[in-house]
């Protein structure tokens, strides 16, 4: 085993060596995302919008998953496979790169990467929650900042929504970050027709409704199982009956992980959808990118995600369900204060759910003061041109 670890750094060494030679093309961005296995979230919308509105220049979207590969070929998209020669040729061609996650949207290995290759950090979103380098354990920084070595080394900036979220995210990856907005949050404020389209198509399969609701809590660390409707006065019937009442259509979305590895998740949840035509699961295979759903949401019910703080460019009512504060503070670490700030109500009970359903539906919204007061820390931009400022920031 040691004899082939040894022949693999040596061909890499080679390769990197003989690609170094290569010139660089300032016109030429390759975009990934998620570990290259999804075509999603920031790099998405910013390598669309750079298709649609700079011609001058030659976005590549670059993926090791054959399923994205063949989707965008069937688009018109420009898109190649990095787990393949071309592939790195692409890496040490290229001026400027867009990532989500890690090196390894763009790359099978973090080394491939040269550091002369601008790499830009968009990220997912900035919670609530301390994550990577500021997470709250000892263990799991050392972690990360051994993980994020070579990161720090090839990732020139990140992009953030303020200079509060700046603070938090240069603390969290370790790289220096610039105020643009997300790209992905223009698609909140004035959704594409290819959105619109989905959503009316989503629509037409259900019955008539006068109010949609999303419920996306967050992920739990250490793979723990998160709740749903975790009250002990609950009422699957009260809950049918509330909602086929008042036509209000519930829209679950459990993180993936919540129905890949806890059955009794999955199985609690399809129970639920079948019995009421009023509630549903939204999950990716329906919206891979639930900013692609989140214009058409009337209320939020979430608890530590980041899909509040995106959310609070609609100015629409949020509900939150942290039953397990205490616990999850504990673990992750909070990077704020999460009740001074709360832009809605904390339910502990299914009576006080009920009620603030109640509230929505007839128009009484208490929280508006608060949603302005977290929104102005979380966002400097209230606009459709986050793209363009990232585009103009880091390409021209």
């Amino acid at each position: 085993m040691g004899i082939v670890r040894f022949i693999k750094r040596r061909l890499l060494l080679f390769l990197k060596f003989s690609l170094k030679f290569l010139s660089v093309d300032k016109k030429l961005v390759i975009f990934g995302a998620r570990f290259g296995d999804y075509y999603m979230d920031n790099s998405r919308y910013l390598f669309e919008w750079i298709l649609l509105n700079e011609q001058e220049f030659q976005p590549i979207w670059v993926t090791k998953s054959n399923a994205v590969y063949r989707s965008l070929k069937n688009k018109g998209y420009p898109v190649k496979k990095f787990n393949t020669i071309y592939g790195t040729y692409l890496l040490y061609r290229a001026k400027t790169a867009f990532i989500t996650n890690e090196l390894k949207d763009i790359s099978l290995r973090e080394e491939l990467v040269p550091k002369r290759l601008n790499v830009i950090f968009l990220g997912h979103g900035k919670s609530v929650k301390g994550t990577r380098l500021a997470s709250k354990e000892e263990a799991l920084r050392q972690k990360w900042k051994k993980k994020l070595s070579y990161f720090r080394k090839v990732v020139k900036y990140s992009i953030s929504t303020s200079p509060f979220i700046k603070k938090l995210t240069e603390d969290s990856q370790g790289v220096a970050s610039v105020v643009t907005g997300y790209p992905r949050n223009d698609q909140l404020i004035n959704p594409d027709k290819e959105a619109v389209k989905k959503w009316d198509s989503f629509c037409n399969s259900h019955q008539q409704f006068n109010k949609t609701i999303l419920y996306a809590p967050s992920w739990r660390v250490n793979n723990k199982k998160t709740s749903f409707f975790p009250f002990d006065d609950f009422s699957s019937d009260e809950l049918y009956e509330h909602l086929e009442k008042n036509k209000i259509l519930l829209l679950i979305r459990p993180h993936i992980k919540d129905l890949q590895d806890h059955p009794e998740t999955k199985k609690l949840l399809q129970s639920l959808t079948s019995k009421s035509p009023y509630i549903e699961l939204a999950v990716s295979d329906d919206f891979l990118d639930v900013n692609d759903l989140l214009p058409f949401i009337d209320l939020l019910i979430t608890d530590y995600s980041s899909i509040y703080h995106d959310y609070l460019l609609l100015n629409r009512p949020i509900m939150f369900i942290p039953y397990d504060f205490e616990e999850f503070s504990k673990q992750n670490g909070l990077v704020y204060d999460y009740f001074k700030d709360l832009p809605g109500p904390a339910v502990n009970s299914f009576i006080d759910f009920i009620h603030y359903l109640n509230m929505s539906k007839n128009g009484f919204d208490p929280y508006k003061k608060e949603r302005k007061s977290l929104s102005e820390k979380i966002h400097s931009y209230f606009d459709d041109q986050s793209c363009k400022r990232v585009f103009e920031t880091f390409m021209n």
